[in-house]
């Protein structure tokens, strides 16, 4: 599904990607791990259309899609989460689905059609996945930081991904919070046959999540493998000195 070939970024004379190259299979639940700096947000910003490479090319479903502007992908199949969610926080909950559902169908150009009840069957669908049905009415900005992420996750269904890029899904989040989104990550890989990109700090949700690992360093592709045999890696605690121990999340 995804392809990153020799792919390389600067920011005024760094580094951040070192021809990285990876792919990822339909289907799939990948990690993408690495100490801080690694690159890895670059690459997802890469994947997604925010950034330019400087070198290097991106492949979805066997097309490049560098150059695609980042609305674009959204339509094309791939969704985008970010370590700060990314929701309107003076709609409610419901309205944030509403218009998410509204540009999948083109429906975002009329500003003078009443909105109040459009989609609403489709909205209250996709919130009850996220088990978010029951909070419809509540302001986005009024949400702690797992029900913004879970809400997150609503509006990127409303575009039917086939692929999702997650950053960090449960940064700052208590672990009564984190089982919530953990589920329905996993839910929307089984039940949704969504293929997940994710980056993530916490080596217990790694291991708990992840199909296959991918493990950045300095920009570049370092290691690659099953859960156990990255945690069994010398190479890999090597390049995680100064940071939490695999082992200890």
């Amino acid at each position: 599904m995804l392809k990153i070939a020799n792919v390389s970024k600067s920011f005024f004379g760094f580094l951040a990607l070192n021809n990285m190259t990876m792919s990822v299979e339909s289907g799939e639940m990948r990690a993408l791990i690495g100490p801080n700096g690694a690159g890895k947000t670059t690459l997802l910003n890469v994947i997604s259309g925010y950034f330019l490479p400087d070198t290097g090319d991106v492949q979805y479903k066997g097309r490049s899609i560098i150059g695609v502007a980042s609305h674009r992908l959204f339509h094309e199949g791939i969704a985008r989460s970010f370590q700060v969610t990314s929701i309107f926080p003076r709609y409610s909950v419901f309205q944030n689905v509403q218009l998410a559902l509204m540009s999948r169908h083109g429906r975002c150009r009329n500003l003078v059609t009443r909105v109040k009840g459009v989609l609403r069957d489709e909205v209250y669908g996709l919130l009850a996945f996220v088990k978010m049905d029951h909070r419809a009415n509540d302001l986005g900005g009024q949400l702690n930081a797992g029900d913004r992420k879970r809400l997150e996750f609503a509006m990127a269904l409303a575009a039917e991904p086939e692929l999702m890029l997650l950053d960090e899904p449960t940064a700052g989040m208590g672990e009564s919070e984190k089982g919530l989104v953990i589920d329905i990550i996993k839910r929307m890989n089984r039940q949704r046959g969504v293929t997940i990109l994710f980056t993530e700090h916490d080596m217990d949700v790694v291991f708990d999540m992840a199909f296959k690992i991918t493990v950045m360093h300095e920009g570049s592709f370092f290691a690659e493998g099953l859960p156990q045999e990255i945690r069994d890696d010398k190479r890999v605690e090597e390049i995680y000195f100064g940071e939490p121990s695999l082992a200890e999340g």
